[in-house]
C-alpha cells in the first residue's frame, strides 16, 4: 500500500540510545530528594532519574522497617516516606544511634542558601542554553529547556511536601501546647505569632521513647514529640481534607464511599501538585527525546552538568541532615557500650523504660524471654547505670558520655572502672548538629 510505503521511508530525525541515560541513578535520587534536605548548592541544578519526581516515587511508603512506640504501646510497619529515607540515609554503622528530635521555636530560614543554590543553577543552566543557540542546535535547545521546566518542577514539588511537613509541626504542636495552656495562643493572635512557639512550651513537650528496625535489622533508638508521631512520622504529610490516600493526613485503609454521602473536593494545593506533576513528565519525555538529537557537544555538556550534580547530591554535598525542613531538627549521637560495642539491651536501657514498657519488648519479640538470664541481666545493670547518669543526653561529646558513664559503673559497683575509652570508629560519635 501506498501509505505504508511512505511511512516506511519517514524519517525527519533519529532517535539513539542516548535517552537511556536519564534513567540511571533514580534509586539514590529518590532517597536523596525524598527525605526533604535542602542542599545549599545543587539545589537548581539538574538530576538523573527525573520521572522519581514526577511520578511522585519519592514520598512514596517503604517497605522492611518497624516503628515500635512504647509510650503508646503501638508497633507498626507504617512510616513516613521521608522519614525512612532518612534513616537510610544516615547510614548508622550500629545499632547503638540515638536520634533526639526537637522542634524549632522560629522557622528556620533558607532563604540565603536558595538564593546561593539559584545562581548556580541559573549560571549553569543559561551557559548551556547559550552555548546551544550560538551552535544552531535547535534540539540542543529543547533539551536544555526541558531540563530547565524539570528542575523548576522538582523544586516545587519538593518544596510542597517540605511546607506540607512543616504545617503539621506547627499545628500538632500548637495543639499540644494548647492542651496544657488552652491561653496559649488566643483568637487575636497574629499569624505571625501563633507561628513562633515559646522555648519553654517546647521544652515541656512529652517525649515518646521509640525504637526503629531497618530492614536490615539495625536498631535507632528515637526521641520524639508524642503529639508529632503520628502526623509526622507515621503519616505521609498531606494536605488536610485530601481524598487521594496517599496525600491524606489520617483515615487508614480507604473507607467506603456510602450512597449519601458526598463527594469530597481535591483540595487546591493538589489540583497544582497534579498538574506540576503532569509538567515534569512532559519535560522528563521530551528530555529522554531531545538529548539524543542534539549535537555531540550539548550532549556532552548535558552528561556533565546532569551526572555530576547527581553525584555530589546523593553523596551529602551542601546537606544538613540534621534540619528536615523549616521546624524540624535531629541531634544524634551513639549510645555508650557496656563493652566494645553496643547491644540491643544497651538501647533498651538507655530510653529508660518503665515496667509496663519493658512488657512489650518480649511480646514484640525484641529481646529474648525472661529464661535467657544473660540478656536481662546484662540490660537491668545498665539501666541501673543509666538511671544513675544524670543528663547523659546533654553531653556534646562522646568521650564525655563514656567516661560519665564509666564513673557511674565504678561508683555503683557494676562492673570494675576499665581504661577509658578516647573515641569511637562508628559515624555518629560526636554530636552532629549544625
Amino acid at each position: 500500500m501506498p501509505i505504508l510505503g511512505y511511512l516506511k521511508g519517514f524519517a525527519p530525525f533519529k532517535l539513539d540510545a542516548l535517552g537511556l541515560v536519564t534513567l540511571l541513578g533514580a534509586d539514590e535520587v529518590d532517597r536523596h530528594v525524598g527525605k526533604l534536605v535542602r542542599s545549599r548548592w545543587l539545589e537548581f541544578l539538574p538530576l538523573l532519574g527525573a520521572f522519581v519526581v514526577a511520578s511522585d516515587k519519592f514520598t512514596e511508603k517503604q517497605p522492611g522497617f518497624q516503628l515500635y512506640n512504647f509510650s503508646a504501646n503501638i508497633q507498626t510497619p507504617d512510616m513516613a516516606g521521608w522519614f525512612t529515607r532518612w534513616l537510610v540515609k544516615q547510614n548508622f554503622k550500629t545499632s547503638g544511634a540515638c536520634v533526639e528530635w526537637d522542634v524549632k521555636s522560629k522557622p528556620h530560614s533558607f532563604l540565603l542558601d536558595m538564593w546561593i543554590a539559584l545562581l548556580i543553577g541559573v549560571v549553569v543552566q543559561a551557559g548551556l542554553i547559550v552555548i546551544t543557540v550560538l551552535m544552531g542546535d535547535w534540539w540542543g535547545l529543547a533539551n536544555a529547556m526541558s531540563m530547565v521546566i524539570s528542575t523548576i518542577a522538582r523544586v516545587y514539588l519538593v518544596g510542597r511536601n517540605t511546607a506540607w511537613l512543616d504545617r503539621a509541626v506547627v499545628e500538632n504542636t500548637k495543639k499540644a501546647i494548647e492542651k496544657v495552656d488552652p491561653k496559649a495562643f488566643t483568637a487575636s493572635s497574629s499569624v505571625s505569632d501563633k507561628l513562633v512557639l515559646g522555648e519553654k512550651r517546647l521544652a515541656d513537650l512529652d517525649q515518646a521513647k521509640v525504637v526503629v528496625v531497618l530492614p536490615d535489622a539495625r536498631a535507632a533508638a528515637l526521641f520524639i514529640p508524642k503529639c508529632l508521631v503520628l502526623d509526622c512520622f507515621v503519616y505521609n504529610p498531606k494536605p488536610p481534607k485530601s481524598t487521594d490516600e496517599t496525600k491524606r493526613v489520617r483515615t487508614l485503609p480507604v473507607r467506603e464511599k456510602k450512597e449519601d454521602t458526598e463527594e469530597q473536593s481535591t483540595p487546591i494545593e493538589l489540583v497544582y501538585y497534579t498538574i506540576v506533576r503532569w509538567i515534569a513528565w512532559i519535560a522528563f519525555g521530551a528530555h529522554v527525546v531531545t538529548i539524543g538529537m542534539s549535537d555531540l557537544v550539548s550532549q556532552l555538556i548535558t552528561v556533565v552538568i546532569i551526572v555530576v550534580p547527581t553525584f555530589l547530591i546523593v553523596s551529602g554535598f551542601g546537606c544538613k541532615d540534621n534540619h528536615v525542613g523549616t521546624r524540624l531538627r535531629a541531634r544524634i549521637f551513639n549510645i555508650p557500650p557496656e563493652g566494645e560495642q553496643v547491644r540491643r539491651a544497651d538501647v533498651y536501657a538507655f530510653l529508660k523504660l518503665t515496667s509496663g514498657e519493658e512488657g512489650s519488648l518480649e511480646k514484640w519479640n525484641l529481646a529474648p524471654h525472661r529464661p535467657n538470664t544473660e540478656f536481662w541481666e546484662a540490660y537491668e545493670r545498665k539501666k541501673k547505670v543509666f538511671a544513675q547518669v544524670d543528663d547523659l543526653r546533654k553531653l556534646d561529646t562522646y568521650r564525655e558520655r563514656v567516661d560519665a558513664m564509666r564513673e557511674t559503673q565504678a561508683r555503683l559497683g557494676v562492673l570494675p572502672e576499665p581504661t577509658p575509652v578516647v573515641t569511637s570508629t562508628t559515624k555518629h560519635a560526636p554530636l552532629d548538629t549544625a
